[in-house]
């Protein structure tokens, strides 16, 4: 209960600080982009808490009922939801004002950037830091892990098709790849992803 609770803490001051962050990003980005005006740091806080409210509910439910606009509009359509939802929120936050295409599709462009760098920066306090740090170094010390287990090992690799796989394998780009399917340890399996993802792979060992 206590590591929920902290674990609670770090994701709930960790989002304070990528507000704040942003939020004084803005103030910035407000000299760069003609047509977004933000008169106080409070507005602009303000701002950056509603966005994130509107991405968290009307996001979801854009993205679904305009799939194939965002798919054949190689990205396009996504800035354009974005400026939309951008649009909305300056409505909503007195104090706050996007005028103009260019201000609509920059602001969100100049948030996501801050937020990637923000958040880079408190990468240790994420659950992947501590996997690659500490409990890496704690498997070394025991001299790794063995079981005898069968188990499945899940690989991402945006982009991919199975098909052009199965083509780098056949030309020999991936000679540890083949030796594993030849010898029948593993085998290719594929299944359909979602938009977020091109490709699913599962190599079965």
């Amino acid at each position: 209960m206590e590591n929920k609770t902290k674990h609670y803490l770090r994701n709930v001051s960790r989002n304070l600080v990528i507000w704040v962050g942003e939020a004084v990003g803005l103030l910035l980005l407000v000299h760069f982009i003609p047509g977004l005006s933000v008169n106080s740091f409070a507005a602009a806080i303000a701002f950056v808490v509603v966005l994130g409210i509107v991405n968290a509910i009307l996001w979801p439910i854009l993205t679904r009922s305009t799939l194939r606009f965002l798919t054949y509009t190689f990205g396009i359509g996504a800035l354009l939801l974005n400026a939309l939802l951008v649009w909305l929120t300056s409505k909503l936050v007195p104090g706050a004002s996007v005028e103009g295409l260019w201000a609509l599709i920059l602001t969100p462009i100049g948030l996501a950037a801050i937020n990637v760098i923000l958040a880079s920066l408190l990468t240790n306090n994420d659950d992947a830091w501590y996997y690659r740090n500490i409990l890496s170094r704690e498997v070394k010390k025991v001299g790794g892990l063995q079981t005898d287990k069968v188990g499945t090992i899940f690989l991402e690799i945006d982009g991919l098709a199975e098909s052009v796989l199965r083509k780098a394998i056949s030309k020999g780009y991936l000679p540890t790849l083949a030796s594993w399917l030849e010898r029948g340890t593993h085998n290719i399996t594929s299944w359909e992803t979602d938009l977020s993802s091109p490709v699913g792979l599962a190599l079965t060992l």
